[in-house]
C-alpha cells in the first residue's frame, strides 16, 4: 500500500502486506501511524479470514490531498461508516468526490485499488472501513437478496457501486460497530467472531438500504435521540403515540417507522427495554423490595412487574437478586 501527496507527487507512506493476505484464513492485527507535515494518522488493521476491519484516525492542520493505491489489482465491497468529520474520496477515474458526514454511512463496490482523498484544514476523521474482496462476495451469488445481487453485477461488470444518499446511523448499527470495535481493541483472536460481527454489520445495511421507506421522509437521528431520552425520562408515564408525536413536531407513522428503524424497537418495546433496565439497576444496587422496584419503573401491579422482567431476562426478579454478583 502506497500514500502519496498529490499535490506535490510526495511519498507519504509505503507498506507491504503480504500478496495473500486476502486468501488467508485466520486473523492478524496490524497498526502503524504517519506524522507528515503537519497530518497525523494511526491506522488499526485486522484480517479476519479474508474480510479486513481498518479503523482509521486522522487529523490535519493543512489541507491535505492524497492518492492510494494497493500493490495488487483488486476490487471488493466497502462498508463505510463516518464516526467523526468529514470524509471525501473519489477513484482514479472519477470526476467528483463522495462525500460523507458524521454518524452517516455507505457501502461502497470498488472496481480497482486506486483512489483520491482529501481533507480541510484544521479538520479530524474517524472511519471505521469493513472490506469484503472479490473472492469473498461470491459465497453471496445465490443470496436472495436485490442490493447483493446489484453488488454482485457492479463486480462483474468491473463498475463502481454506491447509493447516491449515505444512510445515516441508527441504534443497531452502533451497537455492532462498538461491539467489532471493543474486539479490535481487546485484540480478540478468534476470527469466527470478528466474521460473525462483519457480516452482522453487511446484513444490518442491506436491511437499511433494502427499506423501501424513503430516507428523506424518516425524522433525523438528532430528534430521534432526543425522543429516547424524553422517554427514557417519562417511563413511569409514558406518552401516548399520539402525545409524543405532537410533542416533537412530526405525525404518527413517520414516528413509528423512525423510531423502529433507528432503535430496532417499538416505542412501546423501548420504554420496556428502559424499565427492565433501569429495575436490573435498582435490583442490583439497592435494598428496595420488588414490589416497590415495580412501582419505581412504571408498573401498578408486582406481578405484571415480575412477568415482564422474566420475559426480558428469562429469570424472575427475586432469582436475580439471589444470584452471585
Amino acid at each position: 500500500m502506497t500514500l502519496t501527496d498529490t499535490d506535490i507527487n510526495d511519498l507519504i507512506f509505503e507498506y507491504d502486506f503480504p500478496s495473500n493476505a486476502q486468501q488467508m484464513q485466520g486473523i492478524s492485527n496490524t497498526a502503524f501511524n504517519i506524522d507528515y507535515k503537519g497530518s497525523k494518522a494511526k491506522f488499526k488493521r485486522t484480517m479476519a479470514n479474508g474480510i479486513m476491519v481498518s479503523l482509521n484516525a486522522i487529523k490535519s492542520d493543512k489541507e491535505l490531498a492524497v492518492s492510494g493505491s494497493f500493490d495488487e489489482e483488486h476490487g471488493g465491497l466497502e462498508l463505510h461508516f463516518n464516526l467523526l468529520g468529514l470524509s471525501a474520496g473519489k477513484l482514479k477515474d472519477q470526476k467528483e468526490y463522495m462525500l460523507i458526514h458524521q454518524n452517516e454511512h455507505n457501502m461502497i463496490y470498488f472496481p480497482v485499488s486506486e483512489g483520491h482523498f482529501k481533507m480541510p484544514e484544521n479538520s479530524a476523521l474517524e472511519t471505521l472501513e469493513v472490506f469484503f474482496p472479490d473472492h469473498y462476495l461470491k459465497r453471496f451469488a445465490n443470496y436472495d437478496n436485490k442490493i447483493m445481487q446489484e453488488i454482485l453485477n457492479a463486480e462483474n461488470a468491473g463498475s463502481l457501486f454506491f447509493f447516491n444518499q449515505n444512510g445515516k446511523m441508527n441504534m443497531q448499527l452502533q451497537q455492532a460497530i462498538t461491539a467489532l470495535l471493543q474486539l479490535q481493541a481487546q485484540g480478540y483472536s478468534n476470527e469466527l467472531v470478528y466474521e460473525s460481527k462483519a457480516l452482522e454489520l453487511l446484513g444490518l445495511q442491506l436491511d437499511y438500504f433494502g427499506n423501501s421507506n424513503n430516507p428523506s421522509d424518516s425524522i433525523h437521528y438528532d430528534k430521534l435521540n432526543e425522543i429516547g431520552e424524553y422517554l427514557k425520562r417519562h417511563m413511569i408515564n409514558p406518552p401516548t403515540t399520539h402525545e409524543l408525536a405532537l410533542l416533537f413536531g412530526t405525525n404518527e407513522f413517520k414516528l413509528k417507522q423512525s423510531f423502529k428503524s433507528y432503535f430496532g424497537n417499538s416505542i412501546y418495546g423501548y420504554v420496556v427495554e428502559q424499565r427492565m433496565i433501569y429495575a436490573r439497576q435498582l435490583l442490583l444496587d439497592t435494598s428496595y423490595s420488588i414490589g416497590d422496584i415495580a412501582h419505581l419503573v412504571g408498573y401498578q401491579h408486582q406481578q405484571h412487574f415480575a412477568t415482564a422482567f422474566k420475559r426480558f431476562y428469562n429469570v424472575s426478579p427475586l432469582k436475580f437478586r439471589k444470584q452471585p454478583k
